[in-house]
């Protein structure tokens, strides 16, 4: 049955891709998402808590960075489905 087989694995591919949008948009280092916690430690103590207070706005930030700046990290959603998923869409 070829027409299950290539649902599931469609099913299966996009499962993949939306999780890789939500891994890679969580390590943006926007103050609220989970990259600037990696990024904070490297900064100078003084530059960590001005980046840090940042947090606050942080909501206007990720609603910019969705509207304005999420087409920089599709490549890269797009080379790391194509090296796990084997196509790309």
């Amino acid at each position: 049955m070829p027409f299950i087989s290539l649902t599931f694995n469609g099913l299966i591919a996009a499962i993949i891709y939306i999780n890789l949008v939500l891994m890679i948009f969580n390590l943006v280092p926007i103050p609220p998402l989970d990259g600037s916690k990696i990024l904070a430690p490297f900064l100078s103590p003084k530059w960590e808590e001005k980046y840090l207070n940042l947090e606050r706005f942080g909501f206007i930030f990720v609603i910019l960075f969705v509207m304005l700046g999420f087409g920089l990290i599709m490549p890269i959603i797009n080379w790391l489905f194509s090296i796990i998923a084997g196509y790309s869409f």
